[in-house]
């Protein structure tokens, strides 16, 4: 299942439907020995100080907490992470 932007979505309508698609793709099986972990983060492209861009790791059930590879209780679920994509705040999500 390839999924396509249409061009004349705004950023949160396109968020929208790229969490309904890995919603769908989830449901369909994929990756479900992972689903059930509590790894998941998003994340969402910002620029450092020196002016590069980095992938930033966000806790999908915080708002504005940085997720950490060294600390789980910054990761979520699979369904957190999907909401928190939905939002159009964060770029993807990703398992830890």
């Amino acid at each position: 299942m390839t999924h396509t932007m249409n061009p004349e979505h705004t950023g949160h309508e396109r968020f929208i439907s790229y969490a309904a698609t890995l919603r769908e793709r989830f449901a369909s099986g994929v990756l479900s020995e992972l689903q059930r972990l509590q790894q998941w983060v998003v994340w969402r492209a910002e620029v450092d100080r020196e002016g590069k861009q980095k992938k930033v790791p966000y806790n999908p059930a915080s708002r504005r907490a940085r997720a950490s590879v060294k600390v789980p209780y910054s990761w979520g679920t699979l369904d957190q992470s999907l909401q928190a994509l939905a939002t159009g705040n964060y770029t993807r999500l990703v398992r830890k």
